[in-house]
């Protein structure tokens, strides 16, 4: 698979964070998990490397969480990018999480896209931990102004095993699109957490698969999560 400059870049980039960094943010790339504790400031980059056929695995971007009150999150999407096909900015979004207990989480997000065009998300978030295993659970419903008949119904589920700082996880994620029909992405991946604030993750899309066309658009995702505690 071969990386035009950007990738390269981000990849070094990543790699640089990863060198600087000696209960966290998700383990499985996409999903939501607990709720940040109060006072918490996260910053997470992301990024798609590869999968140049398709329009979901062309993203990066920096999303910013806070814990606002102790069963209360906020996060912002603040940027998020198209950098491959074509270069530009993709949506921004505002989400609010509350715990309504053990980790089950309702959560809003309304997210502004290029051309004055809203949307309106309601998410469930689900944590379940057995010992070393962990199922994370999200659902949403996206809804678009510009087509408020035609919502995309979005799954993410990831079942992940602790080896102390490591964590193993895979990821599935079905997609039913009213518009376009159904497709579903496998994201078998890692995480490893440097302290309380600092982890990253690294997982391959195998990917985006349309079951109804065969499309196949592998992918490198990588994120990197930094923490800081506010008291």
């Amino acid at each position: 698979m071969k990386l035009n400059l950007v990738g390269k870049l981000t990849l070094v980039l990543a790699a640089y964070f990863l060198v600087l960094t000696n209960n966290l943010n998700s383990v499985g790339f996409n999903l939501n998990t607990e709720i940040l504790p109060e006072n918490l400031l996260g910053i997470s980059i992301y990024n798609w490397v590869g999968g140049f056929t398709s329009s979901i695995h062309d993203e990066a971007g920096v999303n910013i969480s806070y814990g606002l009150f102790p069963k209360t999150e906020i996060q912002f999407g603040i940027l998020n990018l198209s950098l491959y096909q074509n270069f530009g900015y993709l949506y921004s979004f505002l989400m609010i999480r509350y715990d309504l207990s053990e980790n089950n989480i309702g959560a809003l997000s309304i997210i502004y896209y290029p051309g004055n065009i809203f949307g309106l998300e309601p998410q469930y978030h689900l944590v379940s931990k057995i010992a070393n295993f962990v199922l994370e659970f999200n659902i949403k419903a996206t809804f678009k102004s510009s087509d408020f008949t035609k919502p995309v119904f979005t799954s993410y589920i990831a079942t992940v095993y602790n080896f102390g700082n490591l964590s193993l996880y895979l990821e599935i994620d079905p997609i039913y699109d009213l518009g376009t029909g159904f497709k579903l992405d496998l994201i078998p991946g890692f995480a490893y957490t440097f302290s309380d604030y600092s982890q990253i993750c690294i997982g391959i899309s195998l990917g985006d698969a349309d079951l109804l066309n065969n499309g196949f658009s592998p992918a490198i995702a990588v994120y990197y999560w930094q923490g800081f505690a506010f008291k």
